[in-house]
């Protein structure tokens, strides 16, 4: 098995999504700096409230 190198760009998520029909947020993509640990302690390093935000991400990390 490969193991994968790390940097300075990876993330660990968590993501909470509504069936809401209303003007809320689609879902809440929270991510945090990697750790070995895979833990998502403390404040996120970016909060994501819905597609353009996520696809904006996309495309400042590319």
């Amino acid at each position: 098995m490969k193991s994968s190198n790390v940097t300075e760009e990876d993330f660990i998520f968590s993501i909470t999504a509504s069936s809401s029909n209303g003007p809320v947020d689609e879902f809440l993509l929270e991510l945090f700096d990697y750790s070995p640990t895979l833990s998502c302690d403390g404040a996120p390093k970016k909060v994501i409230k819905n597609f353009d935000e996520l696809i904006d991400f996309f495309e400042t990390i590319e």
